[in-house]
């Protein structure tokens, strides 16, 4: 110690003295500037100030710093000095020693940390589960470094939450969970603590903390639903009922949902699945998806050695949560055996004319036979018989008795069997009014079932019903009408003018398949084969009003073009059989080939004598290509169609039109049209698109202009009282460019039918024109996805056509009792727990009355939901029926039980001297099949970061769906931040392609900078749970040298 301009006496201090060290003001901040005053007081023994002692001070350097270190007491004993703070808080010791003795420390001089600057630790949860609590932990410091306590004052921090959710900030004052804001002081520790109470429902909270004077911080805490398991349902089994025939091919698809105690489903959590016994064994585990969805699938269990069968047996499904052991499903199945059991059997109408009244006259028997849940049973031969007829007078003139079609009969896939019944004839000198009925019985395995048709020659009332589908699925609708006609002498069915608009053009020569034999065949061929099929419901006879009549009207490449295109005669791939095929299959009609002047040509009017005119029509179309369009087909349909209405009208070669009668056009088309363009000119439901009307090329230079494009037509026939007049100029954006339109004003109904190449499906948008042009007209659509296919859409339609131009009637239709087939035996159910009752307006239900001339003379609409549900009757005032009155009621139904239903048990048409029995239409109601899979597989193997932040993964997922990854990164350390998406890659994993995906991302360090880094992997598919991992890592300071 070096003394200057000091003088001193060095003065002996008695034991008994007296040292006192104060500090002004105590506290003071670690700034570097802020300062104490240092009193030191010292007394001898007795208590008097002792005089000139030399007293050095001292303190921890890292502290602060004392000027000057070495004073001297006055005459008062008293000496004094400063301490400075430095940038450390604390408490500063000062260490006093008098005259060389040893320090003695005073902890006198409080530092309080500097103004709050930032924070410190920012510590929460990135996600936690819901209705969880969880705690947000904040440190503050100050630019020292500092940290920012409530040693003096205390500083506060303000919790925020800004999302609107049920999250909530903890009431310190009640303990409780109410606040969407809180504002908390910091401790001794400096540290900040709030908890939250997190939503019950998944999602994101977003919380806004805010220190006092510094800038605020909002995060976010994922809330997701990762809990406890609480409750299990079996939501859907495929297919809708608890039971499969055990034929060795049937499975149940069991899908279950799991759910936390607030119902969030639960993600990636394991179900684990048994069998009771006697059930086949079954102990797979499976997991959750994204949507809590798992699935897995019991069966099938062939027995080996016998093909088509199954074990039989019943048993109950038991599904349990992993992670809480009492929550589980169970649910029954069983596979019983298939075998059939029973038969049923019905005739509609069942009153018929006589022969001599309509040589036409028939009627249809229906047999079905069935299993013991009511499921139609194929391939099982029916016999058919009839007895002797019975008579309402005695010796009747009769000039022919009735018969069956056929006396045995094979069930098809759906278990039914169709035979006609051909009523009587009475000779046309018999003037007596006369009933004449017989009893048809179906025979199969011992048991035998009875209708009675019968048929008259005078005026009755005749009840036809019918449905629109009889073999249906569960939840389906249906739709069911019942006519009332007036018939007698005077009556004959309503007749069909039908025309049929098949494709000629080159694409019929495309190979498709036929399902009786390996290998194709062109689509050409098959229409050629069963064109005649749709012809056989058609009644022709010479010409009269009552006759049906049919012609064809085609479509393809015109200007005489007798083009061929290479390779596709025979087969598709190969040039080699071109010659040979088309001399085979394609002659030319004549000693040459001549080409079709126009893209759509009236092969043959409206005839009567159409047998076999119009099969021969068809099969002389040759399917020939255009050099023009290069290797492009021609598909005329939007000419075509039109062509073909205007012919149906009289604006045709056809001068005779019937308005009364059925009008129809089945449409035989590749999907892929493309001349003239779109046949529905792009209705939106109110309106053409005349935006793709293409008015300036020529129509077969079409689809230049894509699939909407379409060439306006500016002649059409106009609807008046039934005829039609032609009428030209007509406007682009005239409703009737829809060519749907166009036939419907004309009550043209369209059956569609697509017919495209093999291996190729029909693009969805196609589809929906194609469906729109048949069902918005009262028709069919249908795809021929094989050239077989066309006998059953041909029989099809030409059933539809018949039953279309039957007639029938009703007044009051009971289904108080139902019959429904299911579980071995005939139950009587009421209509209402069967099928649900629909009101559509303008269509269900419906009622409409003709008279003899096919004047519409009444139309209503009335919503029958009370009737159905509360009365479970629908009762119908018909008026006065005159001879060739028509009367129809039409009403929507939705299936609500699986099984074989007979409808209208007790239902009758009365009238003044008479009640006639409603015919039973027999009804099959499948269980619906969805073709649910089991749910898949998918982990997060491996999660690799490199020193080079290259994010290495390895993700096996065992599904066909798309595999989704997502990555993240976050800041590390002790204030955490949130999850930031930095990269995201889909797979397209179908045939198995994902069961083992590696793939890298890299992200940049220069993005990051320096510090601790956490990052994360998402990966998900639609089938199979979300999984996640995590890694970290920690990046050093960058450092720069500058050039110059």
């Amino acid at each position: 110690m070096v003394l200057v301009g000091v003088l001193a006496v060095f003065i002996a201090i008695p034991a008994s003295a007296g040292l006192q060290v104060t500090a002004f003001p105590e506290w003071i901040v670690a700034n570097g500037s802020s300062s104490s005053m240092i009193t030191v007081t010292l007394t001898n023994g007795t208590g008097d100030p002792v005089k000139g002692a030399y007293i050095e001070v001292d303190v921890n350097s890292t502290l602060g710093s004392i000027s000057p270190e070495l004073i001297i007491t006055g005459e008062d004993g008293i000496a004094t000095t400063i301490f400075k703070s430095k940038t450390v808080a604390g408490t500063a010791e000062i260490f006093i020693s008098i005259n060389s003795s040893t320090p003695e420390g005073f902890p006198i001089v409080k530092i309080d940390h500097d103004t709050p600057y930032s924070m410190q630790m920012l510590e929460y949860t990135n996600s936690a589960t819901v209705g969880s609590i969880q705690n947000i932990s904040v440190v503050l410091q100050d630019i020292h470094g500092n940290i920012v306590d409530a040693r003096k004052d205390p500083e506060f921090v303000t919790f925020t939450i800004l999302t609107r959710d049920g999250s909530r900030l903890q009431n310190s004052s009640d303990l409780n969970f109410t606040n969407i804001s809180t504002t908390i002081g910091n401790t001794l520790d400096g540290l900040v603590v709030t908890d939250i109470s997190l939503d019950t429902e998944p999602g994101d909270t977003l919380i806004r903390v805010k220190p006092s004077g510094i800038a605020d911080r909002t995060i976010k805490i994922e809330r997701i639903a990762d809990g406890e398991p609480y409750f299990i349902y079996a939501v859907r089994r495929d297919p809708s009922v608890p039971y499969v025939p055990a034929n060795g091919q049937d499975y149940f698809v069991i899908t279950y949902q799991l759910f936390d105690q607030y119902m969030n489903v639960l993600n990636n959590k394991k179900i684990e699945l048994k069998a009771d016994s006697p059930g086949e064994p079954w102990y797979p585990n499976i997991t959750t998806t994204y949507d809590g969805i798992a699935a897995e699938q019991y069966g099938p269990f062939p027995i080996d050695g016998f093909p088509g069968t199954g074990k039989e047996f019943k048993t109950n499904l038991i599904a349990t949560a992993q992670d809480n052991r009492s929550v589980q499903s169970v649910l029954p199945v069983e596979f019983y055996n298939p075998s059939p059991v029973d038969l049923l059997l019905s005739v509609n109408p069942r009153n018929v004319p006589s022969l001599d009244v309509n040589n036409t006259s028939k009627a249809i028997i229906t047999a079905m036979v069935v299993d013991s849940h009511g499921k139609g049973v194929g391939g099982q031969t029916v016999n058919f018989s009839s007895s002797s007829p019975t008579y309402s007078v005695v010796s009747p003139k009769v000039s022919a008795l009735p018969y069956l079609t056929n006396f045995t009969k094979v069930t098809d896939d759906y278990g039914f069997a169709y035979i006609t019944f051909i009523p009587g004839r009475f000779n046309d000198t018999e003037y007596r009014s006369v009933t004449g009925e017989c009893n048809v019985n179906a025979l199969w395995n011992s048991i035998t079932r009875q209708v009675t048709p019968i048929w008259k020659n005078y005026g009755y009332l005749k009840v036809t019903t019918w449905v629109n589908n009889s073999s249906i699925t569960e939840n389906q609708t249906i739709e069911v009408g019942v006519e009332v006609f007036a018939d007698g002498p005077s009556f004959n069915s309503l007749p069909i003018d039908m025309i049929f608009c098949p494709d000629r053009g080159a694409s019929m020569l495309w190979d498709t398949y036929d399902t009786g034999k390996v290998g194709s065949d062109d689509k050409m061929r098959y229409l050629y084969n069963y064109s005649d099929v749709i012809l056989r419901e058609l009644n022709e006879c010479p010409e009269a009003d009552e006759c049906d009549r049919a012609g064809v009207v085609s479509f393809g490449p015109g200007n005489r073009s007798v083009n061929w295109p290479a390779k596709w005669p025979g087969d598709d791939i190969s040039a080699g059989d071109d010659s040979s095929y088309i001399g085979s299959y394609y002659p030319p009609n004549g000693t040459k080939y001549v080409g079709y002047e126009d893209f759509a040509t009236v092969d043959t009017g409206l005839e009567y004598d159409f047998k076999p005119l119009v099969n021969d029509t068809i099969t002389s179309l040759r399917p020939f290509g255009d050099p023009w369009k290069g290797d492009k087909q021609n598909v005329p349909l939007r000419y075509g169609l039109y062509k073909a209405i205007n012919e149906m009208i009289g604006l045709g070669t056809t001068e005779k039109t019937r308005p009364e009668a059925i009008r129809a056009i089945v449409l035989l088309t590749d999907p892929e049209w493309n001349d003239w363009g779109d046949p529905t000119a792009g209705w939106d439901g109110t309106s053409v698109k005349t935006a793709y009307a293409e008015t300036k090329k020529a129509p077969w230079k079409l689809p230049e202009g894509g699939l909407s494009a379409w060439v306006p037509f500016s002649t059409f026939g106009k609807n008046v009282n039934g005829d039609a007049i032609e009428e030209n100029n007509v406007a682009i954006n005239d409703n009737r460019q829809n060519m749907a339109n166009y036939a419907k004003e004309h009550d043209i109904i369209i059956y569609s039918i697509a017919y495209p190449k093999k291996n190729v499906n029909i693009e969805e948008s196609r589809e929906v024109k194609l469906r729109h042009l048949a069902e918005s007209t009262g028709g069919m659509y249908f795809e021929a996805r094989n050239g077989t296919s066309l006998e059953a859409i041909f029989e099809t339609i030409g059933r539809d056509l018949r039953q279309r131009a039957s007639i029938n009637t009703t007044a009051e239709f009971n289904f108080t009792n139902v019959k429904l087939y299911a579980n071995g035996t005939i139950e009587d159910w009421g209509g209402n727990e069967t099928f649900d009752y629909i009101y559509i307006p303008n269509t269900s239900t419906l009622t409409q009355k003709w008279n003899n001339t096919g004047y519409l003379t009444e139309l209503n609409y009335r919503d029958d939901t009370e009737n159905w549900t509360v009365h479970q009757k629908l009762t119908f005032d018909l008026g006065t029926m005159f001879i060739g009155d028509r009367w129809m009621a039409n009403f929507t139904l939705i299936s609500k039980k699986v099984g074989t239903v007979e409808l209208f048990e007790n239902s009758y048409i009365y009238t003044d001297d008479e009640q006639v029995v409603v015919p039973k239409p027999i009804i099959q109601t499948g269980a619906t099949r969805r073709g649910d899979e089991p749910t898949a597989d998918l982990e997060i193997k491996n999660f690799i970061v490199t020193n080079s932040l290259n994010l290495e993964y390895l993700v096996q997922y065992t599904g066909n769906e798309t595999l989704h990854t997502r990555l993240f990164y976050r800041k590390g350390g002790r204030v955490t931040g949130d999850w930031k998406q930095f990269a995201a890659r889909n797979y397209e994993c179908t045939d198995g392609a994902c069961l083992e995906t590696f793939d890298d991302a890299v992200i940049s360090k220069w993005l990051l900078g320096s510090g601790d880094y956490e990052f994360k992997i998402e990966a998900w598919a639609k089938d199979a749970p979300m999984d996640y991992k995590t890694n970290s890592t920690s990046l050093k300071r960058k450092f720069y040298i500058l050039l110059r």
